[in-house]
């Protein structure tokens, strides 16, 4: 049967994210802490916390998943809980993509957080996101790449008014880590 297959394959891919990412160690080793994070005591909000407001639902917005109220709810409790737990970092509009398509495959939310975690914390050097030095070089580099050796691509580019260096195309794809304009199957092919 196709969807049994298919619901075997999903379960697999979140056993195997769990695993491969460290989340299931991090998550088994600080029980009652993502709880902590979200429940964090009112009157003392996230200074993030109104810039992931206005996030939510730009995540994926012609996606039907993503209009549900329960989901919403629980991508606001991801970003705000990581916004509270690295205070280095925050928030980075950008992350509401990553921290959707998680939330989507996985279907946990506090699972969900620790794949976020240690997405940011372990697998991508941390000054990737808090400072954005690796965002700023990868855009530079790619700006320069495209430019050498795919000069027709650039040149379209530039002719239809697009600044594909820092502050356009590239930052917004490197920053949602290569997904957020793309549809859900290619976000895994991409991760």
């Amino acid at each position: 049967d196709i969807g049994e297959a298919a619901s075997l394959i999903e379960d697999f891919r979140i056993k195997l994210w769990m695993i491969s990412s460290g989340a299931l160690r991090e998550k088994e080793n600080n029980i009652g802490y993502y709880e902590t994070l979200v429940n964090f005591p009112p009157g003392i909000p996230s200074p993030y916390e109104n810039q992931i407001d206005l996030d939510l639902h730009r995540t994926f917005p012609e996606d039907p998943f993503f209009q549900l109220d329960s989901t919403i709810s629980s991508l606001r409790n991801v970003l705000l809980a990581y916004s509270r737990r690295n205070v280095t970092i925050g928030y980075c509009q950008g992350f509401n993509f990553i921290a959707g398509r998680i939330i989507k495959t996985i279907k946990n939310e506090e699972d969900s957080f620790w794949i976020l975690v240690q997405l940011l914390e372990s697998i991508l050097p941390i000054s990737y996101y808090s400072e954005l030095s690796g965002i700023i070089v990868d855009t530079m580099v790619m700006h320069i790449l495209l430019k050498m050796y795919h000069q027709e691509i650039y040149s379209h580019f530039v002719k239809l008014g697009y600044d594909i260096s820092l502050n356009n195309v590239l930052y917004k794809w490197y920053v949602s880590l290569f997904i957020q304009n793309t549809n859900e199957e290619l976000s895994f092919i991409i991760w």
